[in-house]
């Protein structure tokens, strides 16, 4: 049994690959801004094509190493065997041509604290082999794990406490530009106007920006719902998907440098979400509490959709979990024991069949048969409701 086992095949009919891209547009009076991505999308594949790297650059794998503190022996270890890992991704692989007028429907995707645009490559890749679009935003705020700057430089992740509130408010303002800057830049590479490359120039009338979705985990999600809850992005995103959102830094404000909770204060969002939780998450009260305010209050909770999938932890949601699912299943002490894999597929279920309902966009092209969530894996959540717990399963099953 190897440490880290490879990843699992993907639920969708599509072959996927996946490209960087760094793009920016210079304002009036102003240093050029820039965005870098990772695209993962359907792919037209050839003999020559390989899979792509989980981590393409050994400074990443040192830095999930040292964010942990881990002894310098088994950091070497550690870091070769994550080096070594392969996604069932090929890498910069020509776009399939979609068969839709439309295009393929696009996803911007905003990651967690301690993250970054490789660390969600299962939950990517498996949208974009369902006929998505997924760009993958690495966030260089000082929230991110490691990140590659402009040049070549690295953004290393800023370790002040958790609850440093006006440090969030302040990397939550880079991110909405972030989020922003790769909108347009979605947009760009469907007017055909990013030619840096053979493979950006293929995504040229290829993308369907009337059906933009924003996605984020953790940290991502309070990023996409404080997006999401500004009048001028409902004419950008049809819809949102907020995995484990940690919800707690839209409503801490500051007035006159003191930091409090104020009554009202959760963001009021525009666009319909479906929020899928953890059960780790929860069981944590303060922000379990936000969530269902925030869907509660929102201005689309009748078209909204929230879920606790039984018997996992806020690391399910990303790889960190399926890479370590064979160290993980000796760790008796975690009551969060769902197979990683399950997770990634009931996730795939939950926002596919969610953006078809809300964006009216089928595939291109007949999927596989995505596996039915039970009442086991899932428990519904109905934000009208008083106790906001409602045991069924029938907007999974239909």
């Amino acid at each position: 049994m190897s440490l880290f086992p490879d990843f699992p095949k993907l639920t969708g009919p599509y072959n996927v690959a996946c490209h960087d891209l760094e793009w920016g547009m210079k304002k009036r009076g102003q240093t050029k801004s820039t965005v870098l991505l990772k695209l993962f999308y359907p792919a037209h594949i050839t003999k020559h094509d390989q899979f792509a790297n989980w981590l393409p650059h050994e400074a990443y794998s040192k830095a999930l190493c040292d964010i942990n503190e881990l002894p310098s022996f088994v950091k070497l270890y550690l870091c070769y065997a994550a080096m070594q890992l392969k996604i069932p991704v090929y890498a910069d692989a020509q776009l399939k041509k979609s068969s839709a007028s439309s295009g393929y429907p696009v996803i911007i995707f905003s990651h967690g604290i301690r993250g970054n645009r490789h660390l969600y490559s299962s939950v990517c890749s498996d949208l974009a082999s369902h006929g998505y679009v997924v760009a993958a935003i690495e966030h260089r705020d000082g929230s991110g794990c490691l990140a590659q700057g402009p040049q070549g430089s690295w953004i290393y992740h800023d370790k002040q406490p958790m609850d440093s509130w006006s440090l969030r408010h302040e990397q939550l303002a880079v991110r909405q530009e972030e989020v922003q800057l790769c909108w347009q830049t979605m947009m760009h590479l469907n007017d055909g106007r990013i030619q840096v490359d053979p493979i950006t120039r293929q995504f040229a009338g290829q993308l369907d920006l009337d059906a933009v979705t924003l996605a984020g985990h953790s940290f991502g999600g309070a990023t996409a719902a404080l997006i999401l809850s500004d009048p001028a992005a409902r004419a950008k995103f049809r819809c949102g998907l907020l995995l484990d959102p940690w919800v707690q830094p839209l409503i801490m404000r500051r007035t006159n440098g003191a930091v409090f909770v104020g009554d009202g204060d959760m963001p009021r969002l525009k666009a319909p979400v479906a929020c899928i939780l953890s059960e780790e998450f929860t069981y944590w009260p303060d922000n379990f509490d936000s969530v269902k305010e925030l869907v509660a209050c929102s201005d689309k909770k009748d078209k909204s959709l929230c879920l606790t999938l039984v018997g996992t932890a806020h690391l399910h949601q990303s790889d960190i979990l399926l890479v370590l699912r064979n160290v993980m299943k000796f760790d008796f002490r975690s009551p969060f024991q769902m197979d990683p894999i399950r997770v990634i597929s009931l996730n795939t279920e939950v926002c596919a069949r969610f953006i078809q309902d809300v964006c009216k966009r089928k595939p291109a092209v007949q999927t596989k048969k995505l596996p039915t969530a039970t009442k086991k894996h899932t428990t519904t959540m109905d934000p009208t409701s008083p106790s906001f717990l409602m045991h069924s399963i029938a907007a999974l099953a239909q």
